[in-house]
């Protein structure tokens, strides 16, 4: 699903909302260099507030939130289709405003004219029998390389880590104990969009589906979309968000952990001076202080030539846990479950369809 946009578009308009202006320092002396207009609207009565903001004095409207909360009051679960769901979320803000747009404006936003500058990325995986969420996430934080950064969530139980070398961040949490954090306001979210006599089943089911699995959140800043030329949404395909999820997921590495009793046979099968680059590995000490940053280099290409092993991101076993398994693309969820036949009110244009 697609979880957060940052979405901006082209559209001429009378600056509307609060006024920010932008101040710049340079050469010692501030100066007023843009106005931003700001303004929060809703797209339901009571429904989740989505900000907007007016730049380069009405020529442009900019966009952030997560598209699927104020379009199915939820975003447990949803679609990956960056263009419908940008389109439809740009065409609703500006009805909400009560700006007039041409079908031809609203055709080139379906086709993906607008710029990104942050996408979110989330999909669901069966959680193992009896295995509990907060274990995965602790093992996780636990065994992951100092590099990654691993961090718990300030809020909620989550964990954060970034990929060494990469512009992209990864999330997992427990949207199930999210919603129970946040039951009163989720839950008037979404009322606001399947009304109150649907809204208790399908608040059942939708905490019964955050219960089962465990959400990978992989978070694209404006550095990485502009890098890799994904910074359009006509970059965005259904295929296209697949496909660098499954890219930066191989980045993890989950089955970097080499157990104790392989790792000797690896040791003995390697020169001395690598050999001993590879015991210290073992003991977990920290190569990057004992050696400048272009020899470490050159020791992790040779010992990952000559046993597979990646002194960088990998890292000897320390408690067996099937991870690859778990975030498999064969123990992923479908994008909607089946029960939002009976609703579909929550499962915002259903037809996207898992594509296994």
């Amino acid at each position: 699903m697609i979880d957060l946009v940052d979405v901006t578009f082209s559209f001429r308009h009378k600056p509307f909302g609060n006024e920010r202006i932008k101040v710049v320092e340079k050469a010692g002396q501030k100066t007023p260099e843009s106005k931003r207009f700001s303004a929060t609207v809703s797209l339901h009565p009571n429904g989740v507030p989505i900000t907007v903001t007016s730049l380069e004095n009405g020529a442009a409207i900019k966009i952030c939130t997560t598209p699927l909360t104020p379009l199915q009051g939820h975003n447990v679960f949803g679609s990956n289709n960056v263009c419908m769901l940008c389109s439809t979320l740009i065409c609703a803000v500006l009805d909400a405003l009560q700006f007039e747009y041409t079908e031809r404006q609203r055709a080139a936003w379906r086709a993906g004219k607008f710029t990104l500058e942050a996408l979110d990325i989330t999909y669901r995986f069966g959680l193992p029998e009896g295995v509990r969420l907060k274990r995965i996430l602790e093992h996780i934080r636990l065994t992951l390389p100092w590099e990654f950064r691993p961090a718990v969530s300030s809020q909620g139980i989550g964990i954060r880590f970034q990929v060494p070398r990469r512009n992209a961040a990864f999330l997992l949490y427990d949207k199930a104990q999210k919603l129970a954090d946040q039951r009163t306001r989720s839950l008037k979210y979404l009322q606001a969009v399947v009304g109150e006599d649907d809204a208790g089943k399908i608040w059942e089911s939708l905490n019964v589906a955050a219960s089962n699995s465990v959400r990978v959140e992989v978070k694209l800043d404006k550095k990485y979309l502009t890098q890799h030329k994904l910074n359009h949404g006509s970059a965005w395909t259904v295929e296209k968000v697949r496909e660098v999820f499954w890219e930066e997921m191989a980045h993890l590495r989950l089955e970097s952990h080499v157990p104790l009793r392989q790792l000797r046979d690896k040791i003995d099968g390697v020169g001395k001076h690598l050999r001993y680059i590879l015991e210290l590995w073992a003991r977990e000490a920290d190569l990057r202080a004992i050696c400048p940053a272009s020899t470490f280099d050159r020791h992790r290409r040779a010992i990952r030539a000559a046993t597979g092993i990646d002194i960088l991101l990998n890292r000897p076993m320390i408690e067996s846990l099937p991870l690859a398994e778990i975030f498999s693309q064969a123990n992923m969820r479908s994008d909607f479950p089946k029960w939002t036949g009976r609703y579909p009110a929550c499962a915002f244009r259903a037809r996207a369809r898992r594509f296994m």
